[in-house]
C-alpha cells in the first residue's frame, strides 16, 4: 500500500472552492505518511491543537501563511537563542 493508498483511504477531498486546497491536500498527503494520527501529528509535528488541524482539514479556516511555507519546504530560520548577552556584546 503506498502513501497515496493511505491518503485516499484516510482523507476526503476538500471542496472545490477551499482557499489553499493544496494545501489542505498536502496537509493530509504529510499527515497520511508521517502514519501518525491526526491528533499526535497536530501535537508532535505542527504543535497545533488538534482541532485546530481538524479545521483547516475541513476548510473551516485557512491554513495560516508559516504553515503553507512550512508545506512548501521553505521554512524561515530564527536567530539562535543560545547565544548569551557576551557573545553578542563581543560581537
Amino acid at each position: 500500500m503506498t502513501v497515496d493508498d493511505i491518503h485516499a483511504a484516510r482523507f476526503k477531498e476538500p471542496p472545490e472552492g477551499a482557499p489553499y486546497r493544496w494545501a489542505i491536500i498536502r496537509l493530509q498527503q504529510r499527515i497520511a505518511a508521517s502514519g501518525l494520527s491526526t491528533s499526535e501529528f497536530s501535537r508532535t509535528t505542527l504543535i497545533r491543537a488538534p482541532n485546530t488541524t481538524y479545521r483547516w482539514l475541513r476548510a473551516e479556516y485557512p491554513i495560516p501563511k508559516e504553515v503553507r511555507d512550512w508545506l512548501l519546504g521553505s521554512v524561515r530560520l530564527i536567530d539562535d537563542i543560545t547565544t548569551t548577552d557576551k557573545e553578542v556584546a563581543d560581537g
